[in-house]
């Protein structure tokens, strides 16, 4: 899969969240928001999808879906429709925790996070590398908190 940005929405049956956004990038995931972050992989293969992702607390005050959890692994299996990705599934070990997560892509990302000119650029591309540099910019590694 070419590097992209989704828009993802996860709701479990204690609570809905809203979106995030989350990088694919191949089978690369990468993402977050004000609480966690999210690291892991999703494969497509036609029409299917499966994710296996790690959300991993970064900030106390926020709890998660499941409640206060500092780390968890999804298990996540769906279907791909255009530029639209539905998934659902649980919490690794936890078969009753249950979440489904509706992805929808923003836009194609035409550049590198290394900062590596691409061939395709315009300002919708720059607009999402700055927003995503920012948040890079802001996240302390070594306290977990921005």
């Amino acid at each position: 899969m070419t590097k992209s940005l989704w828009s993802i929405k996860f709701e479990s049956d204690m609570k809905d969240f809203g979106s995030r956004v989350v990088m694919l990038d191949g089978d690369q995931v990468v993402g977050g928001d004000m609480g966690y972050y999210y690291l892991g992989k999703c494969t497509i293969s036609g029409s299917s999808a499966s994710a296996v992702i790690t959300i991993t607390k970064h900030n106390r005050a926020i709890t998660s879906v499941f409640g206060d959890i500092n780390s968890f692994k999804l298990t996540l299996t769906g279907n791909v429709n255009g530029d639209q990705i539905s998934l659902s599934g649980n919490v690794e070990g936890f078969p009753q925790m249950k979440l489904t997560a509706t992805m929808k892509k923003i836009v194609n990302l035409a550049y590198t996070l290394s900062g590596s000119p691409s061939t395709q650029t315009n300002s919708q591309n720059n607009r999402a590398k700055a927003y995503i540099d920012s948040l890079i910019c802001e996240f302390d590694k070594t306290s977990g908190e921005y």
